[in-house]
């Protein structure tokens, strides 16, 4: 991974802490929501049971019971109700935190870094391709004189002797490049020779392919 500006990691860090308190308060309110639903289903457990002694032996005693024990379940329920709706309001406010504008400023700011750093740095890198390049050809042009003046050698000795005699001499054999081509006997051509998929993996790979 790029190592990022400091202060995009600031703005990431602040980004996901924000979002990380959000669905806190959505576990504690879902936790909540958890706990009063126990409590409601053992406080019907107890209403029945007060119910079912009621009817066993009233009494007034029994009565009062079942009477509190209802009035229990009804401030669960309403307590229930209320966490419920908590909850959902948790819910919408991690939702709206977690919201692609949040995520889109921090965004643009690493997209303005990135601007800068391609203003300052990009001129250098194209200059060394440019300078690359012009190596590469310069070192072409000083293999293809090497080879002009190898035979330019024999010839005008040839010339300077008797021309006829060339014919059963000949050029000297330098080494047989088949420049631009890959699947070629003489495939020494793709070691010498800068292909467009060569180019193509470097920029977007950014790696040298392997013949």
């Amino acid at each position: 991974m790029i190592n990022l500006p400091a202060e995009i990691n600031q703005a990431i860090q602040e980004y996901n802490e924000n979002k990380e308190k959000d669905m806190e308060l959505v576990r504690l309110a879902s936790n909540k929501v958890a706990e009063l639903e126990n409590a409601l289903d053992t406080a019907r457990t107890e209403l029945s049971e007060a119910i079912t002694e009621s009817v066993k032996n009233p009494s007034e005693q029994n009565e009062a019971t079942e009477r509190t024990v209802r009035q229990k379940i009804g401030e669960i329920e309403s307590d229930l109700q209320a966490a419920k709706e908590r909850h959902v309001r948790a819910g919408e406010i991690a939702s709206n935190r977690a919201d692609l504008s949040k995520a889109t400023a921090v965004i643009k700011q690493a997209k303005e870094a990135a601007y800068d750093m391609l203003q300052e740095n990009e001129p250098v890198k194209l200059k060394d391709i440019e300078e690359a390049k012009a190596a590469y050809l310069e070192a072409l042009v000083d293999y293809g004189t090497l080879i002009d003046d190898a035979r330019k050698m024999v010839f005008e000795t040839a010339q300077l002797t008797n021309p006829n005699a060339f014919e059963s001499v000949g050029y000297p054999e330098g080494k047989t490049i088949a420049w631009g081509y890959r699947a070629h006997p003489y495939s020494d051509g793709k070691r010498y020779t800068v292909f467009a998929d060569e180019i193509s993996h470097a920029l977007e790979r950014g790696e040298l392919k392997q013949n």
